[in-house]
C-alpha cells in the first residue's frame, strides 16, 4: 500500500463517532442502569437505548475492521521506548478485544435473559435482577477492563501530543494524506472534497440510523409508519429488508469516504435518494397519501440535490491537474499500526 499520513476518512469519522458512542454507553450502563432497580419505569428505556448503541458500536467496529483492512495507514509512531512501544501495541489491540467485547457480552446476556423481547417487544417482565445470569459478570468485567484501556488510550495520546509534540492526532483526523511530493491543491478543489465529504458523511450517518433503528426495533419502526408485525418471520424480514439494506448501503458509502472514491459515492447516494423519491412519488399518488408523504419527500430531495451537487463539484476539480483528485495513487508500502 502506498505511504500515508493519516487514516482514511471512513476511519477517521468511524473513530471519533465510536468514541462519543462508547463513552455515552458506558455512561448509560455504569452510571445510570446499575444504580436502576428493574422494576422503575425508566429502565426499560435505559435498556433499550444502551442495547441498540451496543449494537451500533458492534456494527461500526466490524465496519472499521473492514476498512482498516483495505486501505492504507500510517507508520508506527516512536514513543522514544522500546518498552513503551510494546505497551502501546499490546494496549491498542486489547483495545479492539474489549470494544467487541463488551457488546458480544451484553448481547449473550440479553439472549440469556431474554431481553430483546422484554425490551423491545414488551413481551414479558424484567428478570428481579440480572445478577442471576453469570453473564452479567463477564459483561462488568469487560465494562471495566474498557474504561482502564480508554484511560490508557487518553494518556497515550496526551504524551504524544504534549511531550513528544510529534503531532500524533493529526494522523486521526481529515486532510491531505499522501506522504509524495505534490502539487498544492486549489482551495476550490478543497473545497469540492470537503462539501463531498460532507454531503456522504451525512447519507452514511442517515442511512445507519435507519438501519439500527428497524435492526434493533423492527416493532416501533415499523408502527411509526402504520405497519403492524404479528408474525415472527416479519420480525425477520424487516430487519433484514428495512434494517440490513440501510447498513449496507452506509458502509459502502463509508468506504467512499476517500478523495479517489468520492465521486462513485456521490453517485450512489443521488441513485439511491433518486429512486426512493420516485417511488414515493408514485406510491403516493396511487394510494392517496400525499399529505403524509411530504414530510419525507423534503429531505430525500434535499440529500438528491446535495448528491448531485457534490458529485457535479467532483467532476469539475477532477479536470483540474492541481485538484485533488489528480494526485498520484501509488507509493512505496510502509508499515503500519492499527488504525
Amino acid at each position: 500500500m502506498r505511504a500515508v499520513s493519516r487514516y482514511h476518512p471512513a476511519l477517521v469519522a468511524i473513530h471519533w463517532i465510536l468514541a462519543v458512542l462508547i463513552i455515552a454507553d458506558l455512561a448509560i450502563g455504569t452510571g445510570i442502569l446499575a444504580h436502576l432497580p428493574n422494576d422503575s419505569p425508566r429502565k426499560l428505556a435505559g435498556l433499550r437505548a444502551h442495547m441498540s448503541a451496543g449494537m451500533l458500536i458492534l456494527f461500526l467496529m466490524t465496519l472499521r475492521l473492514g476498512v482498516r483492512s483495505v486501505t492504507a495507514r500510517p507508520a508506527d509512531a516512536p514513543t522514544g521506548s522500546a518498552v513503551l512501544d510494546r505497551v502501546a501495541w499490546l494496549s491498542h489491540r486489547a483495545l479492539y478485544v474489549a470494544v467487541i467485547g463488551l457488546p458480544l457480552s451484553g448481547l449473550a446476556l440479553a439472549l440469556q435473559a431474554h431481553l430483546p423481547q422484554i425490551v423491545f417487544l414488551g413481551q414479558g417482565r424484567l428478570p428481579t435482577s440480572l445478577w442471576i445470569y453469570p453473564l452479567r459478570y463477564v459483561h462488568l468485567i469487560v465494562a471495566r477492563t474498557l474504561i482502564a484501556l480508554i484511560a490508557l488510550h487518553i494518556a497515550g495520546a496526551a504524551y504524544h501530543v504534549f511531550l513528544r509534540r510529534d503531532g500524533l492526532l493529526r494522523r486521526m483526523w481529515f486532510g491531505r494524506r499522501d506522504l509524495e511530493p505534490a502539487a498544492a491543491p486549489r482551495r476550490d478543489g478543497m473545497a469540492a472534497v470537503w462539501f463531498g465529504r460532507a454531503v456522504l458523511l451525512a447519507a452514511t450517518l442517515l442511512f445507519t440510523t435507519i438501519g439500527v433503528k428497524f435492526v434493533a426495533d423492527p416493532l416501533h419502526a415499523a408502527a411509526a409508519s402504520g405497519i403492524t408485525l404479528t408474525h415472527p418471520l416479519g420480525f425477520t424480514n424487516t430487519r433484514t429488508a428495512d434494517g440490513g439494506f440501510p447498513l449496507a448501503l452506509a458502509a459502502v458509502l463509508a468506504f467512499c469516504l476517500g478523495t479517489g472514491r468520492l465521486r462513485t459515492g456521490l453517485g450512489m447516494v443521488a441513485a439511491t435518494a433518486g429512486v426512493i423519491l420516485v417511488v414515493r412519488i408514485a406510491g403516493a399518488a396511487v394510494d392517496g397519501t400525499l399529505a403524509q408523504s411530504v414530510k419525507l419527500m423534503a429531505p430525500e430531495t434535499v440529500l438528491l440535490v446535495a448528491a448531485l451537487a457534490g458529485a457535479w463539484a467532483q467532476s469539475r476539480a477532477a479536470r483540474d491537474p492541481s485538484a485533488p483528485q489528480s494526485r498520484p495513487t501509488s507509493a512505496p508500502a510502509a508499515s503500519a499500526p492499527l488504525g
